[in-house]
């Protein structure tokens, strides 16, 4: 048994320990434990930061961050290797997930600083600015610059021009996800043509129905699963719960073809190498529509359990929707070329055979993991499925 003395020398030790972690400017003690970091000694004030010209706007370097860039309020783990804790976001930034975003929207052309909306970017030799990013300048021959939109007159879509070149397709080198049906990497050339900004809409589906070219029963149902959305009249909506044949119906239509699944990974990787549609940072809410918190409502109760049991529900993430999503609604998950929802919404249907008998989709889809939404996985669906989780888009 202690000794009363032991036993108050004891207390007294924690007391002064746990006092002087809190007198620490920069964390707390669960702070500090998490981030690898030994006991503090007291301070009586914050130091001085050094200067952060070389970390992009927002962030900082000081004694937590032990000389990388995180965001305020924000320390550096050695044992996990990056920022951890909670942001403080710095003016000008507002909070996404685990870090910061500009709260201010700049004109095309410009970006946030930290204080102001920049002057319009200069983009380097053989670029030129898309409305998003730098992209490349088309080759000459194709007469067309990378991001070009025009109308498709039949529907209300857009149509982006892909200018001719070549990429890494298949695995990245960076990217440590990658399946074996995407290994090895390898270089492809790909002839310049135009791609649909964005998956084909029910509204749209409906048009080509209406001229009798699409078959009208993909938009009906006696009994239609709550996450169809032709049956259920989503009309700004992926068009989901369709056949093969019916989106190649759709595309001959607006004088087009469904991408081959070169053609569908060169537009979303802009051409370049990149793990994802917007680049290599990982997948969150505010990108991509995906199998969230909010995933289950949209799911029968049998799949409820079997996505469970897989791990395909990415409880921690939050997207706004529990089935589709209108098409284009997030913004930041657009690629440099200015496509939109390459990730995520609804796996794509491309014209390129998955085996003897089905066809290659990409891109993931709301009921898919997150790691389903790199640009170089694939899926397959034969060509009579219709289900909820794949639609289209066109190419030309």
């Amino acid at each position: 048994m202690l000794t009363t003395t032991l036993l108050t020398v004891l207390l007294l030790s924690a007391a002064q320990t746990e006092e002087a972690c809190k007198s620490c400017w920069n964390a707390t003690c669960a702070d500090l434990k998490e981030v690898g970091l030994p006991a503090c000694k007291a301070t009586a004030k914050r130091p001085k930061q050094p200067a952060t010209s070389s970390c992009e706007p927002g962030k900082v370097k000081n004694a937590d961050t032990q000389g990388r860039c995180c965001w305020p309020g924000q320390a550096w783990s050695t044992t996990k290797g990056k920022c951890v804790g909670e942001p403080e976001c710095s003016p000008g930034f507002s909070r996404d997930g685990a870090g910061c975003v500009a709260a201010v929207a700049c004109p095309a052309g410009a970006t946030w600083n930290g204080k102001s909306c920049e002057a319009k970017v200069s983009c380097p030799a053989g670029t030129s600015w898309s409305g998003t990013s730098c992209a490349p300048d088309a080759p000459a021959g194709d007469g067309k610059r990378a991001g070009q939109t025009k109308a498709e007159p039949k529907t209300g879509l857009t149509w982006v021009w892909m200018p001719s070149g070549s990429f890494h397709y298949g695995c990245e080198p960076q990217d440590t996800q990658c399946d074996s049906d995407e290994k090895p990497g390898q270089r492809r050339s790909v002839e310049g043509f135009w791609m649909m900004q964005t998956e084909t809409t029910v509204a749209a589906y409906t048009a080509c129905a209406g001229a009798g070219v699409c078959p009208a029963d993909q938009l009906q149902g006696d009994n239609p699963q709550k996450a169809c959305n032709g049956p259920n009249g989503r009309s700004d909506h992926p068009m989901n719960c369709v056949s093969w044949d019916a989106a190649g119906a759709f595309c001959r239509f607006v004088g087009g073809r469904l991408p081959s699944a070169v053609e569908w990974e060169y537009a979303a990787k802009s051409g370049s190498s990149r793990i994802y549609p917007w680049g290599d940072d990982a997948v969150t809410g505010r990108r991509a529509n995906f199998c969230d918190a909010n995933c289950p409502s949209a799911l029968s109760a049998a799949a409820i359990e079997f996505w469970q049991k897989n791990g395909w529900i990415t409880f921690g993430e939050d997207d706004g929707w529990a089935g589709t999503a209108p098409v284009g609604s997030f913004p930041r998950g657009d690629t440099p070329w200015g496509l939109k929802d390459m990730a995520g919404n609804v796996w794509e249907l491309t014209s390129s055979a998955y085996g003897s008998s089905k066809k290659e989709a990409r891109g993931g889809s709301w009921s898919y993991t997150p790691g389903g939404l790199r640009a170089g996985y694939r899926d397959k669906l034969g060509p009579g499925g219709r289900l909820a989780f794949f639609g289209f888009r066109c190419a030309q």
